[in-house]
């Protein structure tokens, strides 16, 4: 079969999109996540802080906030009444994923 020009190059862009989903999955699954779901509507915002910087984790829809863990430090909802609800310590490789809800948002409190 002769040679042709291009033909390895063609079959790593053919590979190139099944290998982005597994190493993407990869890489997220490394860094951690933090992921809370708003069920009621009672969720401001939701930020990761550590003695320096603070980071805020996107909205998405359907009442979905997430970020990856970026630093080490302490995961903060701000609820829309004014209390924050602190889920404790976030480091790069761990995963916490909660369900806020109208109930949990009535003082200031800490849930691990």
């Amino acid at each position: 079969m002769p040679y042709h020009k291009g033909s390895y190059l063609s079959g790593f862009v053919l590979l190139l999109p099944v290998l982005t989903v597994p190493i993407g999955a990869f890489i997220l699954f490394m860094a951690g996540s933090f992921v809370i779901r708003d069920a009621d509507g009672a969720v401001g915002g939701v930020l990761l802080t550590d003695s320096v910087r603070t980071v805020a984790a996107r909205r998405f829809p359907g009442g979905v906030y997430a970020t990856t863990a970026q630093l080490e430090g302490e995961a903060v909802v701000r609820c829309r009444n004014g209390h924050r609800v602190s889920f404790g310590y976030i480091t790069g490789g761990i995963h916490i994923w909660r369900t806020v809800r109208t109930r949990d948002c009535t003082a200031d409190r800490v849930i691990n």
